[in-house]
């Protein structure tokens, strides 16, 4: 495919948003590429485009850039290759100059193809470029109208973390929810998320017995930085879902912000001097004890740090005990037509009890033998990749 990469530094000043969109799709490529002067692509960008290539249908793809203080390489003197500090050539090969920085403000780099579909049909507001929230409003008209598909590759080249301060006296089967050997592990992984946002990651935390219909980064995405979106634990059909202690912290995502982090701080600190799981110090710490910074049914806010705290659809992210759809005759079926995009097997206790219903519900995509998920999340015209 020929594809068209837009450089927001062929701009002078600050341009607006739409009119860099609209010169890009005044082009005739097959695809277009919106990128920042201070992003590096690496040698991976090229497969994913060409792989998103192949996808019958009109696609939208983001990444958000990882941020890092330093590079361990030094561009050539002709600008075409990186080199080490040892003066061997890197692998990949790169055609710009570009500025590292410490940025966690999420800028993203956006490509779609040309396309029967158009990219929004909203008329897009003067957003100025970096200034606003062109990039949650460019993937939220996407989803909403669902003209095209929505690609995440964030998650290309997926870094892996070692947590050396995990407990190692784990119980396999006597660390059941209340006990003291769950308290340390779900107090452990608080920790870990604060020490990934730290690094520059933006995460999303799911617990082994949250099931993935689909892929909800996009939508999680979409509400943007000093925002962290989380499950609610609220079971009552009606009424408020963000009462004491309904934040659920097996499913959350994190962006990694000052406002995030601060809060995170907070949460650990508190954790760290309780004798209940993180759970409650989740809720007690940024939505307040009694529910202090409630604001509206669904949504708090830490007062210190700004952060809102949103509290997610449970018919798009429900829990264990909402609308009895474990109970179901067919669970998948039940939560497909629902339109969710996970379905959390708790309020439910015993590790091989929720193995069982899980199993039994034909919500498990491991394959034993190989260790590997057997998901399939993209079809292609010629094939389904997992």
């Amino acid at each position: 495919p020929y594809a068209l990469c837009l450089d927001v530094s062929r701009f002078l000043g600050t341009p607006f948003f739409h009119s860099m969109v609209a010169r890009a799709q005044a082009f005739t490529s097959d695809i277009s590429v919106l990128i920042d002067l201070e992003t590096i692509l690496l040698t991976d960008f090229i497969s994913t485009l060409n792989y998103a290539y192949k996808v019958d249908h009109d696609w939208l793809l983001v990444a958000s850039s990882r941020n890092v203080s330093s590079l361990p390489f030094y561009l050539s003197d002709d600008g075409k290759n990186w080199q080490r500090k040892d003066g061997k050539t890197g692998k990949g090969r790169y055609l710009f100059r570009v500025r590292i920085g410490i940025r966690c403000d999420g800028r993203m780099l956006m490509a779609w193809n040309r396309g029967e579909l158009p990219l929004h049909t909203e008329v897009l507001p003067p957003f100025l470029y970096g200034k606003g929230i062109h990039d949650p409003w460019v993937i939220s008209e996407a989803l909403s109208y669902e003209f095209r598909f929505v690609f995440d590759a964030s998650w290309t080249g997926l870094p892996v973390f070692s947590d050396p301060s995990t407990p190692s006296n784990i119980s396999f089967d006597d660390c059941d929810l209340g006990t003291k050997c769950f308290q340390r592990v779900s107090k452990a992984k608080s920790r870990m998320v604060l020490h990934i946002l730290k690094l520059g990651y933006n995460v999303l935390l799911s617990d082994v017995d949250v099931y993935w219909f689909k892929n909800p980064l996009p939508l999680l995405y979409s509400f943007g930085p000093s925002v962290l979106a989380a499950e609610s634990d609220e079971y009552n059909v009606t009424g408020p879902i963000n009462l004491p202690w309904t934040l659920n912290s097996g499913f959350y995502f994190a962006c990694c912000d000052a406002s995030t982090i601060a809060a995170m701080e907070k949460v650990v600190k508190h954790a760290a001097t309780s004798n209940l799981s993180e759970q409650p110090s989740f809720y007690d710490t940024l939505c307040g004890e009694g529910g202090s910074n409630r604001v509206g049914d669904n949504r708090c806010m830490e007062p210190e740090t700004n952060l809102t705290i949103h509290f997610l659809d449970r018919n798009l992210f429900p829990n264990g005990a909402y609308l009895g759809l474990w109970e179901k005759k067919n669970v998948k079926q039940a939560c497909e037509k629902k339109g969710c995009f996970v379905l959390h097997n708790n309020w439910f206790t015993g590790r091989l009890r929720k193995l069982e219903r899980q199993l039994l519900s034909d919500l498990w995509e491991y394959d034993i033998s190989t260790r590997m998920c057997m998901h399939s999340w993209h079809r292609t015209n010629s094939e389904i990749c997992t």
